[in-house]
């Protein structure tokens, strides 16, 4: 299933509490991450942010607690605050007329991810091999 800026709220209705985060791929030149769990994949497409806080607030790990779709943050701000102050020409991804959005990972740890991105591709693990394998 695809999520993208009118369907975005879905997102927040996966199942994913306590899946295990096995990690991700950044896949440059496609601009893409895809993001590994243990019964879904996440491709996330047109990534034009990334971060991740990794410190082990709460102790090591891989759990994930919760994902959530931020409306505003701090981390959009300063995107649209490049794209007003910058005037990117209209063949770069600022310059595009794109309404990104960006989604949240928790982990059990402490840690947060944040990726914004025009698009989320879901693919589910049928198999069930709990190794971040997919089908």
């Amino acid at each position: 299933m695809r999520f993208c800026y009118e369907n975005k709220k879905d997102l927040e209705t996966i199942r994913i509490h306590d899946h295990i985060f096995y990690g991700f791929d950044y896949l440059y030149s496609l601009k893409q991450i895809k993001f590994y769990c243990n019964d879904y994949l996440f491709i996330f497409n047109n990534v034009i942010f990334f971060n991740a806080q990794t410190c082990f607030l709460w102790g090591p790990g891989p759990n994930i607690l919760w994902l959530t779709v931020e409306e505003e943050s701090s981390y959009m701000n300063e995107i649209n605050k490049l794209k007003n102050e910058n005037h990117p020409t209209p063949d770069t991804p600022l310059g595009k007329n794109i309404s990104y959005i960006q989604i949240n990972f928790k982990l059990n740890s402490g840690d947060d991810i944040f990726i914004i991105c025009e698009s989320v591709d879901l693919k589910t693990n049928n198999n069930n091999t709990g190794d971040g394998s997919l089908s």
